[in-house]
């Protein structure tokens, strides 16, 4: 995926604004990170860390401090068009969580590793799915009597899933959720085609998951 794709809206400010103004600007657009521009060119980064640790290192409030005395000065960007992996290359890299992104050079908005990550377990998420779904079909065409908690050994005797947990989603309950959606629909439909039946269940996973289970 491109980074126009995933990319969230860059809130920006002055350099003279103060740390107090920062942080207001960041609450009513519930932001954590703003981009010091000037003149259309990008001077440096601030998060909402970064202002927490110098108020409470300083002696000074926030409204004397300002924004240029704080940021972060050497920011790493990435241009719109470059791939997320490229992104996420970076934030490995740099030890950041949060890239500008440019369009020939102008800031065009944000991306964050929350979001690279997110996609990354919906990938995982619908590949595991896809792969559950095809090995039920094999094992059901050549043991038509086969049942889904046999179907679900027979599976993770080959791929187990087991104690892999992201973020958002557990890869182990998807398997299991999967076999029960994927035995139940062929049982239903035992003539239907193996390939649009994974685009149909990757689809709509969940809602099929929610009528199988009602169904027991």
């Amino acid at each position: 995926m491109i980074i126009k794709n995933m990319m969230r809206d860059a809130h920006t400010i002055k350099s003279k604004s103060s740390v107090k103004q920062a942080a207001v600007h960041m609450t009513d657009r519930g932001s954590n990170v703003l981009i010091i521009e000037e003149e259309g060119k990008i001077k440096g980064i601030v998060t909402n860390t970064d202002i927490v640790a110098h108020i409470a290192t300083r002696d000074v409030l926030a409204k004397d401090i300002a924004i240029e005395d704080i940021m972060v000065q050497k920011v790493i960007t990435i241009d719109e068009n470059e791939d997320v992996e490229k992104a996420a290359d970076l934030m490995g890299k740099y030890k950041i969580q949060k890239i500008p992104v440019t369009s020939e050079g102008a800031l065009v908005g944000i991306i964050i590793a929350e979001d690279i990550l997110s996609d990354f377990e919906e990938r995982r998420k619908l590949f595991v799915i896809r792969e559950t779904v095809i090995e039920t079909y094999k094992i059901m065409q050549a043991d038509p009597k086969a049942e889904d908690e046999h179907i679900l050994e027979e599976i993770r005797k080959v791929k187990d899933y087991s104690g892999m947990h992201g973020i958002e989603v557990n890869l182990f309950a998807v398997q299991e959720g999967t076999v029960l959606v994927a035995y139940k629909y062929f049982k239903e439909n035992p003539k239907a085609d193996l390939k649009k039946t994974v685009e149909y269940i990757e689809d709509n996973y969940l809602e099929l998951l929610t009528k199988y289970t009602e169904y027991d």
